[in-house]
């Protein structure tokens, strides 16, 4: 596939790895591309492929949503209570003359 790159034949070729003792699949890709020189080059990436999500996946992801929506409700309750303290802050800002010091 490399020589068909090389005399044009070809544009790209895209291959899949299974490492025999970690059962890993590598996808390594290849293109034929143009280098400023005016010459053709071959340009390559290897990159690991997805693995399918696994029962500790699935039960980790059900966790962190569980968690998610614990903190979720408990910065709206912290939200609700801080919204009543800024409300009475209000009430007392607005009941003291403009000129007190303390209104700033």
């Amino acid at each position: 596939m490399i020589e068909e790159l090389r005399n044009g034949s070809r544009e790209s070729f895209q291959i899949e790895l299974v490492a025999s003792r970690t059962r890993r699949t590598l996808i390594c890709a290849v293109w034929r591309v143009r280098a400023s020189t005016g010459l053709w080059e071959l340009l390559g990436t290897v990159h690991e492929a997805p693995s399918a999500p696994s029962k500790d996946d699935h039960w980790q992801s059900a966790h962190l949503e569980t968690i998610g929506r614990m903190v979720g409700g408990v910065a709206h309750d912290f939200n609700n209570w801080v919204t009543g303290v800024l409300l009475q802050c209000d009430l007392l800002r607005s009941s003291l003359p403009a000129s007190h010091p303390a209104r700033r």
